[in-house]
This record gives C-alpha cells, sequence and structure tokens, in this order.
C-alpha cells in the first residue's frame, strides 16, 4: 500500500507540474486568467492544483465500507499531502 501511495504522489506530481508549468496549458491559464480569476489562480499554483488532484485521485480508491478503516484513509491523506509537498519542493527547486 505504501509503494501505491508513492507512484500516486509521483503521478499527481506529473500532472500538476504539466498542467501548472506546461507551455500546452498557457491557452487555457489565459483564457481562466481573463474569465475566472479564480480558477486561473487555483491552476497555476503547483501546491494548490497538487492538493486538490491527488485527494481526488485518492478519493477514487475509497470505497464506503473502508471509511472506518483508518489506515487506509490515513494513507490516502498522505499520499494527497505527499503529492502536493512534492509538487511545492520541486517546484521551489528549480525556482518555476
Amino acid at each position: 500500500m505504501i509503494e501505491a501511495a508513492a507512484v500516486h504522489a509521483l503521478a499527481v506530481f506529473g500532472v500538476t507540474f504539466v498542467v501548472t508549468r506546461g507551455s500546452i496549458f498557457e491557452p487555457v491559464h489565459e483564457w481562466l486568467t481573463l474569465r475566472q480569476p479564480f480558477l486561473a489562480e487555483l491552476v497555476g499554483c503547483h501546491v494548490c492544483l497538487g492538493f486538490w488532484l491527488a485527494l481526488a485521485a485518492a478519493l477514487q480508491h475509497v470505497r464506503p465500507t473502508q471509511l472506518d478503516d483508518l489506515p487506509h484513509v490515513a494513507i490516502l491523506t498522505g499520499a494527497a499531502l505527499g503529492g502536493s509537498v512534492l509538487a511545492w519542493a520541486v517546484h521551489a527547486r528549480l525556482n518555476c
């Protein structure tokens, strides 16, 4: 389960980095900046987007019967936080 959480965090980091810094998403950023400044800020923020993507992806793996399984929920939440922290750390290191 820990390995899955690590892969999960790395995948979220990759998607977050491409969406926030990839030139392919520049038109999306420009369009959102004109029409929805809040969403433009969310999509441009590596920590914000990383957290929400990771949380959404983690929730894909939770079944209603597992909500009572605290270790399972804690690991998935940790993966969400880990994806966000990893995105922040790499962003800070690369000075993007």
